[in-house]
């Protein structure tokens, strides 16, 4: 191998290393700040009991009840993230008698790792089902959002994935539906040429163990369709992931659509018609 073709893909495996590390970004400011300490403040407050999980990785998942439960829901937070972040979205299902179950995954929050896979974010979601059993109701932003759609299909395409999730409801807030929508994402910020992207990509689809193309929510729906029904929530100034992929992706019958206008990826979940469309779809 010539030196321009190491440093290409000194570049890319650079690339995918940071592809694959979550980074905790310092509050920009000091209402983020306040916001952030109002979340743990107020997290904490409910007294979650505390799970500690060591099956394929190490994550923690936070159980809260406050009535006799009658239902229960999954909460998965989104990339750089942590289940002290969803807490309003958690009080709002506690409101409507689910048993809730928030998961920091592997990397995140108070679960050990440097790095996780998109796979193994996917793999995470199935082990919870699999440890605590199904779930009536999920929510997950960004990230989470993601996991929650390749763990309902792809048990159909790769076999490590041994089962499928399954939820009657599941609300997406700001989350990417096509692998390549991330891909170029990233490519973009970190500025990689065209031919550090090629390679870039086919190392992700080479763990992923599928094609790019196949890795789309609307397309896996249509091949192996579930009895899911979705929200579908997404800023119209979402800067990190585009608008563009909860359009495409809500163009499926079972997706109830609603765009928040001006809102971007992160504030979104502090938007009281967010919290007000995920309280009345959670109804069952």
């Amino acid at each position: 191998m010539d030196m321009k073709n190491k440093l290409l893909n000194l570049k890319s495996d650079i690339a995918y290393g940071l592809f694959n590390t979550p980074i905790n970004m310092p509050p920009l400011n000091l209402s983020e700040l306040k916001l952030i300490r109002e979340a743990s403040v107020h997290f904490n407050s409910l007294k979650p009991q505390v799970i500690k999980v060591d099956s394929f990785r190490n994550y923690v998942v936070y159980r809260f009840e406050r009535n006799p439960p009658k239902k229960r829901a999954l909460v998965v937070h989104g990339w750089s993230s942590k289940s002290v972040y969803m807490i309003k979205f958690i009080e709002v299902l506690l409101k409507h008698d689910y048993e809730v179950y928030a998961v920091d995954l592997p990397a995140h929050g108070s679960s050990k790792g440097f790095q996780v896979s998109w796979n193994d974010s996917i793999k995470t979601v199935l082990d919870i089902q699999k440890i605590f059993g199904k779930f009536d109701f999920a929510l997950g932003h960004s990230l989470g959002g993601t996991a929650m759609l390749g763990a309902l299909s792809l048990s159909h395409y790769l076999s490590e994935f041994q089962s499928a999730f399954q939820a009657k409801k599941i609300a997406l807030i700001s989350a990417p539906t096509r692998m390549q929508t991330i891909v170029d994402k990233f490519s973009n910020y970190v500025n990689l040429t065209k031919a550090q992207r090629e390679i870039f990509a086919n190392k992700v689809k080479s763990v992923a163990q599928v094609e790019l193309a196949v890795l789309d929510a609307k397309r896996l729906q249509t091949e192996h369709p579930s009895d899911t029904e979705f929200l579908c929530l997404h800023g119209t100034k979402d800067d990190i992931i585009p608008f563009d992929d909860s359009v495409h992706f809500s163009e499926l019958n079972n997706v109830k659509h609603v765009p928040i206008l001006d809102e971007g990826h992160v504030h979104i979940l502090h938007n009281d018609i967010v919290l007000s469309e995920v309280s009345n779809f959670s109804k069952i």
